[in-house]
């Protein structure tokens, strides 16, 4: 018997499969792939096809390979779409036993992928009219180049350099675009950056953008700004880390820092009289400084009560101190190196705030709202009548008729005290936060609304108080002045905030915005008159103030006001209700200077 075997041409290949990867698109990849012929006879290789989307070879005509030989061919990857892709190459020969060899092929394709360095983009505090710019970087750092088709911002006050034109970043490359805050109002301001690319995991990528902005000039104090007084060409500042901080507002465009004076305790409310000014020092007491010179304040006296000193006024020769839940303190400083207590009232709640008019004392009482005292005899005080509100009164103003409250999350509230045993509520309006502090100034009232910023209101008509303009605080608006065309406000962790408030005050009679240069009693308007009649006066600089009505026997009918008041122009209403027809006397005193006019009612 006779055996044998023919051997012809046997072909194999290494790899037997082509594993590429991830690639990416509009890019190419390439593997070698070895054929080899075990065989005994030469190895014609006839055709090679690829089979897939994506996958190429450089095959052009047959070749021979011969025995143990090999040959490289290549095949390429180049993915037109992202994600997993797969195909075959087959090897035509004339190996009988294997004409059509298969080889598999697998590869990933990856798109663009885009990096932003940030997601969000926080402008910081800003005065309106300034800007400020940031530099967001984007980066390709997927497998292939990037394209940027549109950048949008939504949200007032931010803006881009993105011209609309896209933007073609190469792989490992980076591209920055501008990203302004260009605040013209003052508030919160919230935006999105959208960058929109091809990269189809991540087609749009957005950055949140925020900033804030105030009108105004700051000009910040150690620790936070609690109270503040104007008075000439100072403003005084109630700091309850640092005590007492004089500014100078000569320009209240350039406030500059003047001197100051440590007090012992958390000074939250400040006033002054004649070159003295007096600070509730919280568990400090009453702090009477001499500011004759404001670089080198000293203090004359301190004064020690039995509670927390919230407030204080100063009304001819005593200081009325809201003294927390020891109620109300009276204070004789006619000979401020002997202060002595004569009188006190401990009212029911806990008193933050003190306004005296006339032979009143009105207390800010905290959750038991309204308090009017009768202090005519100081040794004596007595209950007259009280309001309690819906929410904690930290606060109370009062001009003419009506007391007007800050009554904390409950806003403000407007008390008809023109029978001080009745007081009844005639209206009030709601803020935003928390408001506590106001004051009246003509028509409008200002309200330190917390974290709400200052609030202006109407009340020109106080049974129906309106909101006509809002300025943002950056930090929490404590306390309110209102000093010729600027409010001063004392803004917490920010310091002094000045706010031009022109838009309303009298610009009329400011006299070109200046203030007045003498005490002034301006013609009273309309005169005659049949029911109701404006008195407008103006201080040269912050004093105590008594304007009363008489009639010709010299009898006073009306007191209008009667305690300290700011510098600048002030209105006040005289309500002639049950006066007959006739004439009376106006009269306007402070210190030692009168002034007197004549009225005429007609029914």
């Amino acid at each position: 018997p006779l055996s044998g075997t023919g051997v012809g041409a046997i072909i194999v290949v290494d790899p037997d499969t082509v594993q590429f990867g991830e690639v990416g698109l509009n890019r190419a990849a390439e593997a070698a792939i070895t054929i080899r012929n075990i065989g005994q006879l030469d190895l014609n290789v006839s055709d090679i096809v690829v089979e897939g989307g994506g996958f190429l070879n450089d095959f052009d005509e047959e070749f021979s390979i011969e025995p143990d030989h090999s040959r490289d061919i290549s095949v390429t990857f180049a993915p037109e779409r992202s994600g997993l892709c797969s195909g075959i190459m087959i090897i035509a020969s004339d190996d009988r036993r294997n004409d059509e060899l298969v080889v598999p092929l697998f590869g990933t394709g990856v798109g663009p992928r885009i990096a932003v360095d940030q997601d969000s983009l926080e402008f910081g505090l800003l005065s309106v009219g300034r800007s400020e710019i940031f530099l967001v970087t984007i980066s390709a750092i997927g497998l292939t180049d990037l394209t940027i088709t549109d950048i949008s911002i939504e949200g007032d006050n931010f803006h881009t350099n993105f011209d609309g034109e896209e933007i073609f970043i190469q792989l490992n490359h980076r591209y920055q675009i501008v990203v302004t805050f260009e605040p013209e109002d003052d508030g919160l301001f919230d935006g999105v950056l959208t960058i929109t690319s091809d990269d189809e995991d991540h087609p749009q990528v957005t950055v949140h953008l925020s900033g804030s902005a105030f009108k105004g000039v700051l000009n910040d104090t150690p620790g936070l700004a609690r109270g503040v007084f104007v008075d000439g060409s100072y403003a005084y500042i109630a700091d309850d880390e640092a005590g007492l901080r004089i500014i100078g507002i000569f320009d209240p465009e350039a406030p500059n820092d003047v001197g100051g004076f440590d007090t012992p305790g958390n000074a939250l409310s400040v006033t002054s009289a004649e070159n003295n000014v007096f600070i509730a020092d919280g568990v400090g007491g009453l702090r009477i400084i001499d500011v004759s010179s404001p670089q080198e304040p000293e203090e004359l006296v301190a004064i020690e009560t039995p509670g927390e000193a919230w407030d204080v006024a100063i009304v001819e020769d005593y200081a009325y101190i809201a003294d927390g839940d020891s109620g109300l303190r009276v204070i004789d400083i006619y000979d401020l190196e002997r202060p002595v207590e004569v009188g006190s009232f401990d009212t029911p709640g806990f008193a933050r705030a003190v306004t005296i008019v006339g032979n009143f004392a009105y207390i800010a009482d905290d959750n038991r709202g309204l308090q009017i005292l009768d202090i005519s005899e100081p040794e004596h005080i007595s209950e007259t009548g009280s309001y309690d509100t819906r929410g904690w009164t930290w606060d109370v103003a009062v001009s003419g008729e009506y007391a007007y409250l800050a009554d904390e999350r409950y806003g403000l509230r407007i008390i008809d005290i023109s029978d001080p045993e009745n007081p009844e509520e005639v209206s009030n309006l709601d803020t935003d936060a928390d408001a506590y502090s106001v004051t009246v100034d003509g028509d409008y009232v200002y309200v330190a609304d917390g974290e709400g910023g200052v609030c202006v209101i109407h009340v020109g008509d106080p049974e129906n108080p309106r909101l006509v303009d809002t300025f943002y605080t950056p930090s929490c608006a404590w306390d309110v002045c209102i000093s010729g065309n600027y409010a001063f406000v004392a803004d917490g962790g920010h310091g002094l905030l000045i706010l031009d408030a022109e838009d309303f005050v009298d610009v009329e009679l400011e006299q070109n915005n200046q203030l007045p240069s003498e005490f002034i009693l301006y013609e009273v308007y309309p005169n005659p008159f049949n029911a109701t009649t404006t008195i407008t006066y103006g201080l040269p600089s912050a004093g105590v103030v008594s304007l009363g009505v008489y009639d010709l026997s010299g009898r006073k009918i009306a007191t209008l006001m009667n305690g300290k008041m700011n510098s600048g122009i002030h209105k006040l209403d005289w309500k002639a209700v049950g006066q007959t027809s006739g004439v009376y006397i106006v009269r306007l005193e402070t210190y030692d200077v009168i002034k007197t006019q004549k009225v005429i009612l007609l029914r």
